[in-house]
């Protein structure tokens, strides 16, 4: 049949003719050999549930399958990453039950989670089918796991209280798991899981609080009884799942009805429902969300974002937009296209109106508040210097209890955008400086404060490396911390340079190393060099967490990069990178050192520059010498294109395109400096940086690295 004849077909026969190549298409991935339906548990928390299914489904009919075992090996101690492993082994699945505590994600006894947000990523991205879109029934054993946004027995306030002290959640994730439950903004957990698992015809869920798996067993068994042939009841649902495709092709939702089921679960908040029908109204709001998360460019996505914050129900994707810009907040502020994207919403006065009215809205909750403070920023409706003040605001009010969560919040600002918080004796319940968690805050956190200090060190000396480890390492790192009182602190880290444990020697090296006379710091060093790789790691790493300037202790490290193994070169390059002060001279001297060592050192260089909130113009002629350097130029356009380059720089490099607008050098130099803010040029550089092509860098995550491509354009 020609294209031609096959759009003027009957919009039924169209879906038709789709849901038979699919069903084609799944039955060709059945398993010839068993024949057995599939079904696919995960156990997060109780195993009541799965039992259930496994005592009244018989061996000769079905395949049970627990997905959080795949890929575990003897010597995994916690399968974290089953559900990736899970998605590529290609499971079909018939039936999915999934157990566990639920609050935005499924938890529990068992250690390991599985998140709406990841469900979604890989739901977008097609990437996990036969899991998410293959079942015909699909059970979601947990609170609210099917709620709406509705009034509950619980408010607001008391559903965080419940997920922090009862649950163990971090603050954080429990407020946001609490504003699908109440919030304004964002979708329900109901619409999400129907968007989660598209096309499926029966999802089975709780709207309130859902039962222990001890109590919903028995009720399960009853269910079971009165549908003794359950292989009947899947392909029936198999049949019903063409028909009411078709039939459903343009409704929101599909009605769902197990009868038998819903009797059954009549004491607790049972609910059902289907998933999103692909030309159903709401397949709008998931395609514009899954925009977020396919492999698309990171330009293409920041237009997504800002599509969806012109839409009247804009809060309805306001979630998604902000983690997306949380997730990508560093790239964001140096891709040309994304901020371009951003910035065509500066002027939207409603939507920065109803910015402020959120903002105003959200004062005791910090988190989310520091999100909106990111897409102002991201939208260019707030600068970088009251950004960090308000920040600043936000935290130092928070941390006055030092609790983890906001601890954490603050960490991770300071890696990303270099934002430190100072705080004083005033700003801090003390007391809390008594207890190990006090302490470990300082890992991150900075004081000027003799009284903190002095506290600090008083707290330290009574851990004990034997019986807490753990403590003694953060505190460590918290000694680095405290810009007075060198003796003291270096006095504390030498009792543990010489500890069994490798990790706290190591740290014990830092402390020293950041500390002392030059020959005392490089003696650390090279101790640090001599012990085993993880803890060499660990312990570089709570460097690149500081984030503080020490040029003292960078100089140390560039000096011991003439010795060392290549895997121990790079982490003490990395660490280097973040904390040589922007002015340094030491740059000058890393650029030639480099260069002496080749263009894969230079790469990987320019690769730890780019997480630096601001990399050092300093660094900027020794990236370009360093740019058309074939299958490496990504690396050195990226770094550039995040530095603010002085304006005769950019002038000179303008120029350079002007000389000749059609070649590679050109194309980098366009990607760079349509990246520079308040750039000054003549109406011929204008022109010529406007118009020719342009080759830009995309920069993905890819396991611990992060690997650069050149895209041409």
């Amino acid at each position: 049949m020609h294209f031609s004849e096959l759009k003027q077909l009957p919009q039924f026969i169209i879906v038709l003719i789709g849901i038979l190549g699919s069903i084609a298409s799944s039955a060709a991935k059945t398993d010839p050999k068993s024949g057995l339906r599939k079904v696919c548990t995960v156990t997060i928390n109780s195993s009541q549930e799965k039992k259930a299914f496994q005592t009244h489904l018989p061996s000769k009919d079905f395949e049970f399958i627990e997905l959080t075992e795949i890929g575990k090996t003897a010597s995994t101690s916690l399968n974290d990453d089953w559900f990736q492993k899970a998605c590529k082994a290609d499971i079909q699945c018939d039936v999915l039950v999934v157990s566990g505590h639920f609050a935005g994600s499924f938890f529990g006894n068992s250690k390991l989670e599985l998140g709406l947000d990841e469900m979604e990523r890989n739901s977008c991205r097609n990437s996990c089918d036969g899991i998410l879109k293959s079942p015909k029934e699909v059970f979601l054993f947990g609170c609210n796991t099917l709620a709406e946004k509705k009034d509950d027995s619980r408010s607001y306030s008391q559903y965080v209280t419940h997920l922090v002290n009862d649950l163990n959640y971090d603050e954080p994730v429990a407020i946001r798991a609490a504003q699908g439950m109440y919030g304004a903004m964002g979708s329900s957990f109901k619409q999400r899981m129907r968007r989660v698992f598209k096309g499926v015809p029966n999802l089975y869920g709780f709207d309130a609080v859902g039962p222990t798996g001890a109590a919903v067993k028995p009720y399960l068994d009853n269910y079971f009884k009165q549908v003794p042939n359950y292989l009947s009841h899947v392909k029936k649902i198999e049949a019903e799942k063409l028909i009411s495709l078709v039939s459903e092709a343009n409704s929101a939702v599909a009605d769902v009805s197990n009868t038998i089921l819903a009797e059954s679960m009549r004491k607790f908040a049972f609910a059902e429902c289907s998933g999103v029908l692909p030309n159903s109204p709401d397949s709008s709001v998931s395609e514009e969300i899954c925009q977020l998360h396919r492999n698309l460019s990171l330009g293409q996505k920041a237009e997504a974002a800002a599509r969806m914050l012109k839409k009247p129900d804009r809060l309805t994707y306001l979630p998604s937009v902000l983690s997306f810009i949380r997730s990508n907040e560093v790239e964001l502020n140096s891709d040309p296209e994304a901020r371009a994207a951003f910035e065509k919403l500066k002027s939207d006065k409603m939507l920065l109106a109803e910015m402020n009215t959120i903002l105003s809205n959200v004062d005791e909750n910090p988190y989310t508040k520091v999100d909106l403070l990111r897409l102002k920023l991201a939208l260019v409706q707030i600068d970088q210097a009251t950004f960090e003040l308000q920040i600043k605001s936000t935290l130092t009010k928070e941390l006055r209890r030092l609790d983890q969560s906001t601890i954490d919040l603050a960490c991770s600002l300071r890696k990303e955008h270099g934002i430190g918080i100072t705080l004083r004796s005033n700003d801090i319940d003390l007391s809390r400086l008594e207890t190990n968690q006090g302490v470990s805050a300082f890992a991150c956190l900075r004081t000027d404060d003799p009284k903190i200090s002095a506290r600090i060190i008083g707290t330290f000396r009574m851990m004990s490396a034997e019986s807490n480890p753990e403590a003694v390492a953060y505190g460590l790192e918290a000694l680095m911390n405290l810009p007075s009182y060198e003796e003291e602190r270096a006095a504390e880290a030498k009792k543990y340079v010489t500890s069994k444990a490798p990790r706290i020697a190591a740290k014990a090296q830092i402390a020293l190393a950041s500390a002392g006379s030059s020959e005392q710091r490089a003696s650390a060093i090279a101790a640090l060099v001599a012990l085993p790789f993880e803890a060499q790691d660990e312990a570089l790493e709570s460097v690149v967490r500081s984030n503080n300037s020490n040029e003292a202790l960078a100089q140390a490290l560039s000096d011991s990069l003439s010795y060392g193994s290549q895997q121990s070169y790079y982490l003490r390059l990395r660490a280097l990178t973040r904390i040589a002060p922007t002015e340094s001279a030491l740059w000058k001297e890393l650029a030639t050192k480099l260069n002496s060592k080749g263009i894969e050192a230079s790469a990987s260089a320019a690769n730890y520059l780019r997480d630096v909130p601001k990399p050092p113009t300093s660094m900027a002629f020794w990236a370009l010498e360093n740019m058309n350097e074939k299958g490496y130029s990504a690396y050195f356009t990226s770094v550039l294109a995040k530095m603010e380059l002085r304006p005769n720089m950019i002038s000179k490099l303008a120029d350079q395109i002007v000389q000749d607008p059609t070649d590679s050098h050109s194309a980098r130099l366009r990607y760079i400096l349509r990246s520079q803010r308040n750039t000054q040029l003549t109406d011929e550089q204008q022109k010529a940086l406007s118009s020719g092509p342009v080759y830009y860098a995309e920069c993905l995550p890819n396991g611990l690295s992060t690997d650069c491509s050149e895209i041409h354009l």
